[in-house]
């Protein structure tokens, strides 16, 4: 089967035809900043990088050069927020694992993350806790009310800084500068550091009270739920977001009967 090609065009007008291979496409390029220009329009015009400059696809174009990724590989890693070049914090774990580092989550919920990252030798626990991004504003917009992401998704937000601040002290050169999206947006929306500052408060554990009414339905709630794209092929109930959770309570017997009816 032959590989499919790029075509790149050079300074002088003529076009290059590249086979489509992780190296060959970045080695056998003439005019590497042609190429530079060129495919970063393509990004830029494409959206899917969060791009909202021919300059920042430019940016991303160089990356993909430099570590000789194609556009849709370096997607799985960077995406730009607000102009800024960003890591995904599934892509900075993946990164520290493959340099040999470990990881053991030993609390995971709405309201702390706590985890011990272990690499060369050197084994440290790092935490996140909601209240403490409440008190010094990261959490909270300037108008005092909880950030939508950090409402909805808490702990998704709070492992994504765990592993952060774990991989940037005992593995920098893994992100070398780079912040995750959730940093950069953070850090450009945050209310100033208050105390206190009044926010709805979290229940404890939304999914102690799912188990109680959701057990002995288990099998089916978690098919109507992936079909409803409330949670992903491996996750259950107890993975839904906090909103949705609150749907599901305030009127289990509802949800229920809806779960029912699919599965007939």
């Amino acid at each position: 089967m032959n590989n499919p090609t790029y075509t790149i065009a050079t300074q002088g007008g003529q076009s290059q035809h590249i086979a489509l291979h992780e190296q060959d496409v970045y080695n056998r390029m003439s005019d590497p900043l042609a190429a530079v220009e060129r495919l970063g329009e393509i990004i830029a015009s494409s959206g899917m990088f969060g791009c909202t400059k021919v300059e920042q696809g430019q940016v991303l174009a160089l990356q993909c050069i430099s570590e000789k990724k194609p556009p849709l590989e370096l997607a799985k890693t960077y995406h730009m927020i607000e102009g800024k070049l960003s890591m995904r914090a599934d892509a900075m774990l993946a990164k520290f694992q493959l340099s040999g580092g470990t990881v053991k989550w030993t609390k995971r919920d709405d309201k702390v993350v706590e985890a011990t990252f272990t690499l060369r030798g050197n084994s440290l626990p790092f935490s996140a806790k909601l209240e403490d991004f409440v008190t010094n504003g990261v959490a909270v917009s300037r108008d005092g009310k909880m950030k939508d992401n950090w409402r909805k998704f808490p702990r998704q937000m709070l492992t994504a800084r765990v592993i952060s601040e774990a991989v940037r002290l005992l593995a920098p050169e893994v992100v070398f500068g780079v912040y995750t999206p959730e940093e950069i947006q953070d850090s450009n929306n945050s209310a100033p550091a208050q105390d206190p500052i009044k926010v709805e408060p979290i229940v404890e554990s939304y999914a102690d009270q799912l188990s109680a009414i959701l057990i002995d339905h288990e099998q089916s709630v978690n098919a109507y739920l992936i079909a409803k794209k409330q949670i992903s092929e491996g996750q259950t109930f107890r993975d839904v977001a906090p909103d949705f959770a609150k749907k599901i309570l305030s009127n289990s017997k509802m949800f229920l009967e809806a779960v029912t009816s699919q599965s007939k």
